[in-house]
C-alpha cells in the first residue's frame, strides 16, 4: 500500500511540475528580448491608457492577448495586438495591424464598456474582455473558464511593467 502511495505522489508531482514548464508567463527576461515592433505596441499601449485615464491597462491586456502583437489570432476574427472583435467593430484585420492606435482606441472602448457594466470591477472588467462574460459562481469560479487564467497572466505582465 505503502508503494502504490508513493507511485501515485510522484506521478502527481511530476504531472505538476511539467505542467509548470509548459505554463504561460512573462518575466523581466521575456521584457527586455521585445523586438522593436513589439515596443512599439507597448509604447503605443502605454500612451493611449494613459490618454483614456487607464493607466497601464491596455499594456497588460496587449502583453496578455499578443505578447505586444507577437502573436496572432488563427480564427480571422479577432485580430491586432489587442485581439479586437472585426465583426463588432465593422474593421478588418489588416487595419487593425496596420494601425496599432485604431486597435488601442477600440479596446480603450471596448474595456471601459465592461467597466461600466461592472461598476468599475476592474477584475471582471478584464476577464469580460477575454471572454464576454465576468459572471462569478457560487464557488468563487469564473463563468468565462478561462478567467482566473487571464487574470494570474495579467498579474505576471503588471509585475513586470510595474
Amino acid at each position: 500500500m505503502k508503494k502504490i502511495f508513493l507511485i501515485i505522489t510522484l506521478l502527481a508531482v511530476l504531472t505538476n511540475t511539467a505542467a509548470a514548464k509548459k505554463r504561460w508567463d512573462y518575466t523581466m527576461k521575456d521584457h527586455e528580448r521585445l523586438s522593436y515592433d513589439q515596443v512599439e505596441v507597448l509604447t503605443k499601449a502605454i500612451e493611449v491608457g494613459k490618454k483614456e485615464n487607464l493607466s497601464l491597462t491596455l499594456a497588460l491586456i496587449a502583453g496578455v492577448e499578443s505578447r505586444y502583437g507577437l502573436l496572432r489570432s488563427s480564427n480571422g476574427r479577432y485580430c491586432g495586438p489587442m485581439q479586437i472583435d472585426r465583426t463588432q467593430y465593422g474593421v478588418t484585420c489588416k487595419q487593425l495591424r496596420d494601425d496599432i492606435g485604431l486597435s488601442m482606441r477600440l479596446a480603450a472602448k471596448h474595456f471601459k464598456m465592461y467597466l461600466k457594466r461592472y461598476n468599475n470591477d476592474y477584475e471582471k472588467a478584464l476577464v469580460a474582455y477575454n471572454g464576454g462574460n465576468a459572471r462569478k459562481r457560487a464557488d468563487g469560479s469564473w463563468v468565462n473558464k478561462h478567467g482566473n487564467e487571464y487574470l494570474r497572466r495579467v498579474v505576471a505582465v503588471y509585475r513586470v511593467l510595474h
